[in-house]
């Protein structure tokens, strides 16, 4: 969630995700507070989150620079050393390019989630991802922006992705993707967990 949204401003998001059953929030400012809402488990790149986030502010969304050696990837290197002390460990990366998907990839190997950002999965294939990954014991978590997105990124490769985070730009958006899901597991497809991210207040 923003850190530029009011804690009061993120409660009405978060208790409005409680009661459509969302299981999941990123945030990497008020995960206490989070808490005190409901039973999230909390996504952040704070020593006692529920599930520790490498990426951010790191190679996976671009503030640091990605070397074609990804054996040297600092985000690598991170997701590493949180899963040998016993962490739950989740990887952020926007997929901007090959080196980018081919970090997914790699740290998909390694971590317990991936979450997969992109401005265009049509340019993108997030096929691809989910081929190299499908064997692996990982999650793999889309980026969506709406509920459209978010059955195309379900139903990819008829498998599809383990669930789909999205920043919430109203309450209605929460609800449509929430029903979605709802209505895709009773087609016979596994339930899938949701993700809210990046919270600010529209007005």
């Amino acid at each position: 969630m923003s850190p530029k949204a009011s804690w009061d401003d993120k409660k009405e998001f978060i208790t409005t995700a409680l009661e459509s059953g969302i299981d999941y929030v990123l945030d990497t400012v008020d995960s206490e507070n989070i808490r005190k809402v409901g039973n999230f488990k909390v996504i952040s790149n704070e020593e006692d989150a529920d599930i520790y986030l490498v990426g951010i502010d790191g190679e996976g969304d671009g503030t640091l620079e990605l070397k074609d050696n990804l054996n040297e990837s600092a985000d690598l290197a991170k997701a590493n050393e949180a899963k040998n002390s016993g962490k739950t460990v989740c990887a952020y990366i926007v997929i901007t390019d090959k080196l980018h998907e081919q970090l997914a990839v790699t740290l998909g190997r390694v971590v317990d989630y991936v979450i997969l950002v992109a401005t265009d999965w049509t340019i993108i294939p997030l096929e691809n991802i989910i081929a190299d990954l499908q064997k692996e014991n990982v999650n793999i978590i889309a980026a969506v922006k709406n509920a459209d997105d978010a059955k195309v990124a379900m139903e990819t490769l008829e498998v599809g992705t383990d669930g789909v985070i999205f920043e919430p730009n109203d309450f209605a958006q929460i609800k449509d993707i929430s029903n979605l899901i709802d209505e895709l597991s009773t087609e016979s497809y596994a339930l899938k967990d949701l993700t809210i991210t990046n919270v600010e207040p529209v007005g």
